[in-house]
């Protein structure tokens, strides 16, 4: 495995703290950095298929720890993205990190090529291949998600000759074990889907009523001119949500936007109706992906208790550090 290793201590304002790897160590250490200290914890990072693998405490225990997709958001940046890499690392994570631009949602077959990538670091990466996986999507993260489903449901379908010699010749059952068994569970932050789409684009770009209107009528015949090469991809990703059996926690708002929270809130009705796992978490006035920012104790309270209900080996319980309040201060 061809990984490249790159040990980051970030800085305080008047010293510098490189942080041992024991669990202890490395909670006081993320309790300190987002309560306003002067020390974070030492980052691991690698490059996995031109993803960011990053985790802490390397050295403690023996069996694989589980890993979180975070799919950002539209052009997220990764100072944004911290807070939440910190709530999993604390909880026994490594975290892959996943940039989205609007060329793998206007193109989607940019979309589904970069997706690939991901399911081919998750099933033949030596690192990851027997890892238990949590996807936590932010925006435009939920048609990702569903086009790793969709690719995942390819894969299964396809004939055994089709799928890479490595999986046929591999005899170690974790290696065989099905990407999708091994997702544990879906965390979906302002979920924009794929039936309030254009809407959502254009809303999330401009707030000038006039412009949305015009980006929104743009996208509308930009699809309806590409049925096949373009719609038909979304209308894939629309109907694999419906059947969506993962362990799902949504966090919405009805200020929100860009993603509908009516949607929301059908689809919920939706899948309990036909008895898949699904939990929320509703704020009444946050934005679009902000919800951890404009409060956070709830949005932490909410992640801990949907993680604590997946069976995840060497995850670590919740803990009450002073981190939630603090971490919301830069966005």
């Amino acid at each position: 495995m061809a990984a490249s290793l790159v040990l980051i201590c970030r800085r305080g304002r008047d010293t510098a703290m490189s942080v041992c790897a024991k669990h202890s160590s490395i909670l006081s250490s993320a309790a300190r950095w987002l309560s306003g200290g002067r020390s974070s914890p030492s980052v691991i990072k690698r490059n996995v298929e031109g993803f960011e693998l990053t985790s802490i405490d390397t050295s403690c225990g023996q069996q694989p720890r589980p890993v979180v997709v975070l799919i950002g958001w539209l052009n997220a940046k990764r100072k944004h993205l911290r807070k939440y890499q910190e709530v999993y690392w604390d909880r026994g994570f490594d975290v892959l990190t996943m940039d989205v631009t609007p060329v793998h949602i206007v193109r989607p077959r940019a979309g589904i090529k970069y997706t690939h990538r991901l399911l081919k670091a998750l099933q033949e990466n030596d690192e990851l291949s027997s890892r238990q996986v949590v996807v936590h999507g932010f925006s435009i993260g939920a048609f990702i998600y569903t086009q790793l489903q969709l690719l995942l449901h390819q894969q299964r379908e396809a004939p055994r000759r089709h799928q890479p010699l490595r999986r046929v010749l591999q005899q170690d059952d974790d290696f065989e074990a099905d990407l999708g068994e091994r997702i544990a569970g879906l965390v979906m932050d302002s979920p924009a889907y794929m039936d309030h789409m254009c809407h959502g684009i254009a809303n999330s770009l401009t707030h000038n009523p006039a412009a949305r209107k015009l980006i929104s009528r743009s996208l509308l015949l930009y699809l309806a001119a590409f049925p096949r090469s373009v719609t038909h991809h979304y209308q894939e990703s629309h109907r694999m949500f419906h059947h969506n059996t993962v362990p799902t926690l949504i966090l919405y708002s009805p200020a929100d936007l860009i993603s509908s929270a009516d949607t929301s809130e059908r689809y919920v009705k939706e899948w309990r109706a036909k008895g898949y796992p699904v939990s929320t978490c509703k704020f009444q006035d946050s934005t679009h992906v902000g919800h951890y920012r404009d409060n956070p104790e709830k949005y932490v309270a909410a992640l801990h208790s949907f993680l604590d209900t997946l069976e995840l080996a060497q995850q670590k319980a919740a803990v009450e550090i002073p981190q939630a309040a603090a971490a919301a201060a830069e966005v």
